[in-house]
């Protein structure tokens, strides 16, 4: 994983980490996936990839960071070999069968006790594919469960309350749309079964219609608690930026280093 830091001044955080911004992760991939999934007349492939979560150059430091090691985890679940928005075409009972395939994954990874916290994010208008990570950067939480908190107080935002699913539009939103559907139970994604597997496929099939832009990001987050939620937001969004990281491809030091030549001529 790339160097993290922390402002002192408003305790935001930054992660440096030198990539090509230019190229598909999924299309650059060049080893042979570690398991090959079933997926009605196709295959899902999952490969395991060290573009992000390679060992941190230090050890993490700070009270969020006293029970995570310095490394993470990543792999991509690819199920489509094209890009395009090939997601928005699939109906309720594929989509169902994506989500257990990713379920479990998270499952079999669990455990490895990498990191806290698993965001797993989409780009439905990129390559058909999920990227997995689990990760040792947490997202603020206070005490309890932020999502059964949350559940509890969707006021005017709230959009639809099932017997097992409600979904609302966040209170102070990272995106121009920015959708949560969770469990109303406490449960994790690797927790449903079938059925409620379905009901959540079948929701977010409706959602996705209802939304005129088809700009749009998945990303699945599972804390410590155990408590997921299924997001759905405008534009690409990455998971650093879903958990308010700021992204940096290049250090202070070697910015500062190259300017230096620079200005002193």
């Amino acid at each position: 994983m790339g160097e993290m830091r922390l402002d002192p001044e408003n305790l935001n955080y930054t992660i440096i980490f030198k990539k090509n911004t230019g190229d598909c992760k999924v299309c650059s991939i060049k080893d042979a996936p570690i398991e090959i999934l079933d997926f009605g007349s196709s295959h899902v492939k999952v490969y395991e990839v060290k573009t992000e979560v390679q060992p941190s150059k230090f050890e993490l430091q700070g009270e969020r960071f006293k029970s995570s090691p310095s490394h993470g985890y990543e792999e991509i679940i690819v199920d489509r070999e094209k890009h395009g928005d090939n997601f928005l075409s699939l109906n309720p009972e594929d989509i169902a069968k994506l989500l257990s395939i990713v379920s479990h994954r998270v499952d079999s990874l669990s455990k490895y006790k990498i990191g806290g916290n698993v965001v797993i994010n989409r780009y439905l208008s990129g390559h058909g594919a999920f990227d997995l990570y689990v990760l040792p950067i947490p997202k603020f939480e206070g005490k309890g469960c932020s999502v059964c908190k949350d559940n509890s107080n969707t006021l005017n935002r709230e959009i639809y309350r099932g017997e097992n699913f409600v979904i609302y539009t966040k209170f102070a939103p990272i995106s121009n749309v920015d959708i949560v559907i969770s469990p109303i139970k406490h449960l994790s994604l690797e927790a449903l079964d079938e059925v409620l597997m379905f009901d959540l496929a079948g929701l977010i099939h409706k959602l996705l219609n209802a939304l005129s832009s088809k700009d749009l990001s998945i990303i699945i987050y599972e804390s410590k608690e155990k408590h997921f939620t299924l997001n759905i937001l405008s534009g690409d969004v990455s998971v650093y930026r879903f958990l308010q990281i700021n992204e940096i491809n290049e250090s202070p030091e070697d910015l500062a280093s190259s300017l230096r030549a620079k200005f002193s001529t």
